[in-house]
């Protein structure tokens, strides 16, 4: 039978019986279950703390933790200098928010938020991989969202109609259109 030494469990000192480790069959999935148990074990704070805290080191990129730009930066090898220099904000990496309440023509990735019935216009000259996210954020009326030239799958416009919903486009140069992802 099993042998399970309850104190100090450590994965790899189970006993599995010889027979299932030596058959070609069932040896391999014996050797991955052992190797999944111990992994577990590990990160959930068995074994040694500096195992386990390169593991989590390991699960998240370098400066998201720590909230350090600079590391974060570095890891995904940008260079400040070719980002903006000195007075780089790292926000600037995201999309801009904008809140409208009148007609609104997008330029770049951007989230608009429409608080009435209005028309957001999309970017004529868009960049491939441009993304824009509309948000519907009233009950009156409806948003429309117009492809100033280019197709939004497949139409010239697309409205929203349901109270808070919400669109992501995204602009493939291929297709030279609109994609709703």
């Amino acid at each position: 039978m099993w042998s399970w030494a309850v104190s100090n469990l450590d994965p790899f000192v189970v006993e599995w019986p010889t027979k299932w480790v030596q058959d070609p069959e069932i040896g391999p999935v014996v050797t991955y279950l052992n190797r999944f148990v111990n992994d577990l074990f590990l990160r959930s704070g068995g074994g040694d703390d500096a195992i386990v805290e390169t593991q989590i080191v390991e699960l998240y990129e370098p400066g998201i933790q720590t909230g350090n730009y600079e590391e974060l930066l570095e890891e995904l090898e940008l260079d400040v200098e070719m980002l903006g220099g000195q007075g780089f904000d790292p926000s600037q990496l995201l999309p801009s928010v904008t809140v409208e309440s009148a007609a609104y023509t997008t330029a770049g990735s951007i989230t608009v938020i429409a608080t009435s019935n209005i028309t957001v216009t999309l970017n004529a000259s868009p960049d491939t991989g441009e993304t824009v996210t509309i948000k519907r954020a009233t009950t009156a009326g409806t948003v429309t969202i117009d492809g100033n030239g280019k197709n939004i799958d497949g139409a010239s416009t697309h409205t929203l109609i349901l109270n808070y919903e919400s669109r992501n486009i995204l602009y493939v140069t291929e297709t030279d259109e609109w994609l709703i992802v």
